[in-house]
């Protein structure tokens, strides 16, 4: 990461708490294992990893805030974290958060 990338402001979902985490982190039957999307195969593997290293370290997994990078990254692949329950995205910039938000949201 360069000096740039880490003094730019990040933008994410307002829609990301704690509890929304928590049920997440502890619930990773909400991400079926058969789905062919690789990027929510990716977050699943992301989160499975995540909740072991807490349990390592003697934390909670409730405890660590998993936030998805979206920067550069196509609107269908934000929605396919989005369609299987993931809700911290983050952004570099706030106009593109603003452009992308709504196609995500598309139904």
């Amino acid at each position: 990461m360069n000096r740039q990338e880490e003094e730019e402001p990040s933008t994410t979902d307002k829609n990301c708490t704690t509890k929304q985490e928590q049920e997440q982190v502890s619930d990773m039957s909400a991400i079926p294992v058969a789905m062919d999307k690789v990027a929510a195969a990716a977050l699943r593997s992301v989160l499975q990893r995540v909740s072991q290293a807490a349990e390592k370290a003697g934390r909670g997994s409730q405890q660590i805030r998993v936030v998805a990078v979206s920067k550069t990254k196509p609107v269908s692949l934000i929605k396919q974290l989005y369609d299987v329950g993931h809700r911290c995205f983050g952004e570099n910039y706030a106009q593109e958060f603003i452009e992308k938000a709504p196609q995500v949201l598309k139904v």
